[in-house]
């Protein structure tokens, strides 16, 4: 299907032409840095999250209690984390790290083993799902770690918290690269250990590579806002619309022949939900209870702090309506119990 083919090449492009554009013309970039991330608010970014009540209503129409308990969960978990946010933003924020790099990476894992001829023991999707969402969280800090520092330390000024000291992101930013060591040596024994499975599984090793290197070069090149609002934008909400739209209209085959359909037919979904959330930024904008003067870094901050409300309710939701294709095991490893019981069979006609 073009649609599933393209879902995948765009992302890829559109980063890889940014990482261009970034080394040749970056004064241009920086007077754009917060572009992806504004556009997020109204085109891909949050509709796409705001399509979770469609998922809901539109799978279980038949189970009004299923429905009820998916709707009470989202509400709860959503509760917990206005909660969190207001009290104790430190907190709040190293979950939505956690978090955000779970949802990142296991989306796009999902992605890449789709395929019969491509998918992932547990394991090695969980390794490949932790490595992916901290490329995409942790290398902005690593990378950029003035940028980042200023974008929380917003975060945290809005929640009424004490912003960190330099050393406590020194020492966030050496923890990170950690992290992101220890990931990519796991990633490279697990992948050693399953490249020799079938040239599918191969093609998926290299396209998984492929990708983390775009991404790598991207977070160095871009500017953190920049870069994480255009992956937010141009590649994760680009791909998950998709699958929200198969999910809507699995029938229709209107995926077959068109990139645009599932992306407006998903927005239009999402509507009920959009709506009134962007209709609370706007008051929180307006009414302004902070009482400080607004500037673009206080907006980006009052946006994150919003996603940090809303992303886990939408991971519960996305890990019920979405599975990873695991691989099942080899039949050699089964294999063993059989031959002993051939054995003992014909032992006992002896």
């Amino acid at each position: 299907m073009r649609s599933a083919t393209s879902q995948l090449w765009i992302p890829r492009i559109v980063l890889g032409v940014a990482v261009l554009a970034g080394l040749g013309f970056p004064a241009i970039l920086f007077d754009l840095r917060y572009l992806p991330f504004l556009l997020s608010v109204f085109l891909l970014g949050m509709s796409h999250g705001a399509a979770d009540f469609a998922l809901v209503w539109q799978r279980n129409k038949g189970d009004r209690k299923e429905r009820m308990a998916l709707t009470a969960a989202y509400v709860l978990i959503l509760a917990g984390s206005l909660a969190l946010v207001v009290l104790a933003p430190h907190l709040a924020l190293l979950a939505f790290a956690v978090c955000s790099i779970w949802h990142f990476g296991s989306a796009d894992l999902r992605d890449l083993s789709a395929g019969p001829s491509s998918s992932m023991r547990p394991l090695r999707f969980v390794i490949g799902s932790l490595l992916r969402g901290s490329i995409v969280v942790l290398t902005p800090l690593v990378f950029h770690p003035a940028g980042v520092q200023s974008l929380f330390d917003e975060w945290v000024s809005l929640s009424g918290g004490q912003a960190l000291e330099p050393a406590q992101w020194e020492f966030a930013r050496t923890a990170s690269i950690s992290i992101l060591a220890a990931l990519s040596l796991a990633w490279m024994v697990a992948a050693a250990s399953s490249a020799s499975s079938s040239r599918g599984i191969r093609r998926g090793l290299f396209a998984e590579l492929s990708e983390n290197a775009i991404l790598v070069a991207a977070s160095w090149v871009l500017l953190p806002a920049f870069f994480v609002g255009l992956y937010f934008v141009a590649w994760h909400s680009v791909r998950h619309t998709h699958h929200v739209a198969e999910k809507l209209t699995p029938r229709r085959g209107m995926e077959a022949n068109s990139v645009l359909a599932p992306l407006k037919r998903v927005f239009w979904r999402s509507l009920p939900l959009l709506l009134p959330a962007l209709a609370l930024l706007a008051l929180l904008l307006l009414a302004n209870p902070w009482q400080q003067a607004w500037n673009v870094d206080r907006i980006i901050a009052l946006i994150l702090v919003f996603y940090a409300v809303v992303t886990p309710p939408h991971e519960f939701i996305v890990s019920n309506f979405f599975r990873p294709n695991f691989q099942s095991l080899p039949r050699r490893v089964q294999s063993p119990p059989r031959v002993r019981l051939i054995l003992k069979t014909n032992d006992q006609h002896h």
